[in-house]
């Protein structure tokens, strides 16, 4: 006979197994919808819904848009996205990916033409064409230095940014990564992963990315990444008056676990102290006019150099109470004229911003939560950057923004552990900035409004 309790456990079996199985075939009806659509992309190198004709234009305009990007993702194997987010720049592996290459060039320039498009920028109907958009013009603030072969950020109007990427394996295993962000958070993922762990801390992590909007590119004979490509990205410091940019290079080391025993010591040499603290500070752009520091622009540059030179915990603590502070000036009547009187409330001890350090320590901690949970990525020479509002009196005073960039040396985790060598880093400065707020509050500076 069986019992009340077991009819109840065996119902739940039978319930679950016939959940399963609905899963099972509305995941197999999702993966032949992709794969027809994919077929029929590859019989006309147009998007699905340019060869239809349906009566309202927007919609047209819209579906062709999402349908153009998602049968080039359907026709990927996943193995080898895997394989370019380990591709090293040897003979064999780049023939052996050439395919998966080819695609993801394929949906990276076709998603910045339809985004381009979309916000009517004349850009977008020759980008195919376009190595460089015309409008594009170097970044002022940069803070961490020029990028890939000298090769300064441009800003793009209105609020993009173009970041330079290399032709080799670290530009393919950017831009992918970048693309399965999208994937992650996109509306068309694929059923199958949808629950995937390695899905969703993709999805979580988005949060912490500046957004993506495609590829931009001379056109490739071989349909491969120019050497004039770039990663069109949302501009972080856009939405700000005067922006200042602190750039933090993460991880106890900044090479990857297989390169040359040259490599590993050309890297090391740059910031030895790197592998105790975690991170080093790459460089800075602080909008402080009244520094007698301060360029014609008035803002304070520090170059790679200032991070390099910060051989002690004490050191770092200093450097960082600079970064966070702005020189006060001009008299009190002065400053009501502007109307910048109430910014004084916001600054600390020795001009230190007390709300923009306190908001830095917060979304610093999200950032944590986030790594302590990743077991499935290592991020190495991966930076943060962290903006603020440096203009007195501006409606974003007190706004700040913390973002992750530079991924071409991220790499997926075999062994389930944790990436240390950037949650040290991240503790390291949560700890220094825990001090500077503490001395603040020892000195009274410190409101109970922040």
């Amino acid at each position: 006979m069986i019992r009340r309790s077991d009819q109840a456990y065996y119902a739940l079996i039978a319930l679950s197994s016939l959940f399963t199985l609905i899963g099972v075939v509305a995941t197999t009806a999702a993966l032949s919808n992709l794969l027809s659509e994919a077929s029929s992309l590859n019989s006309n190198d147009g998007p699905p819904a340019s060869r239809t004709s349906p009566t309202n234009p927007n919609q047209t305009k819209s579906r062709s848009r999402q349908q153009s990007l998602l049968p080039q993702w359907a026709k990927m194997k996943s193995q080898e996205f895997e394989t370019a987010l380990v591709l090293k720049d040897d003979e064999t592996a780049l023939t052996q990916t050439t395919h998966f290459k080819q695609c993801l060039v394929k949906v990276g320039s076709t998603r910045a033409k339809n985004w381009l498009d979309m916000t009517e920028s004349d850009e977008g109907k020759n980008l195919e064409l376009l190595a460089v958009p015309d409008k594009a013009t170097p970044i002022s603030v940069q803070a961490g230095g020029l990028s890939w072969k000298k090769r300064p950020f441009l800003h793009f109007p209105p609020d993009f940014v173009l970041k330079p990427l290399p032709s080799d394996y670290r530009g393919y295993r950017e831009l992918g990564f970048y693309e399965k962000m999208v994937m992650s958070t996109g509306k068309h993922k694929n059923e199958t992963s949808s629950l995937d762990k390695e899905t969703d801390l993709l999805r979580r992590y988005s949060a912490f990315v500046p957004s993506y909007y495609g590829l931009i590119s001379s056109k490739s004979p071989n349909h491969l990444l120019a050497k004039d490509s770039y990663l069109l990205l949302r501009d972080t410091t856009a939405t700000f008056s005067r922006p200042c940019v602190i750039d933090f290079k993460m991880g106890r080391q900044t090479y990857e676990p297989n390169c040359s025993l040259e490599k590993r010591a050309e890297e090391t040499k740059k910031y030895p102290e790197q592998a105790t603290f975690g991170f080093r500070i790459t460089g800075a752009n602080i909008y402080d006019p009244n520094s007698p520091d301060a360029g014609e622009d008035g803002y304070v540059r520090y170059s790679k150099h200032f991070g390099r030179t910060l051989k002690n915990r004490a050191a770092i603590q200093d450097a960082l109470l600079k970064l966070f502070s702005q020189t006060p000036g001009g008299t009190k009547e002065e400053k009501k004229a502007y109307g910048v009187d109430r910014s004084e409330r916001s600054r600390g001890r020795g001009g230190v911003r007390n709300r923009v350090v306190t908001e830095f320590r917060r979304q610093l901690k999200l950032l944590i939560a986030w790594f302590k949970s990743n077991n499935m990525f290592s991020f190495y020479a991966s930076s943060i950057l962290f903006v603020y509002e440096g203009m007195e009196g501006s409606d974003s005073w007190d706004n700040s923004r913390l973002r992750t960039i530079d991924f071409a040396h991220v790499i997926k985790r075999s062994d389930g552990a944790r990436d240390d060598g950037y949650l040290d880093g991240l503790y390291t400065i949560l700890r220094i900035v825990d001090e500077i707020l503490r001395d603040q509050e020892k000195a009274g500076k410190l409101r109970e409004d922040l």
